[in-house]
């Protein structure tokens, strides 16, 4: 599982440091 797991997390860690800037714009 944690094979089949990490190419996916890999693949979420751009994607969360793409969403990451765009929280901190919602955020007052």
């Amino acid at each position: 599982m944690l094979v089949k797991l990490r190419p996916e997390l890999v693949n979420l860690r751009p994607m969360l440091v793409k969403l990451r800037p765009n929280l901190v714009k919602l955020r007052p």
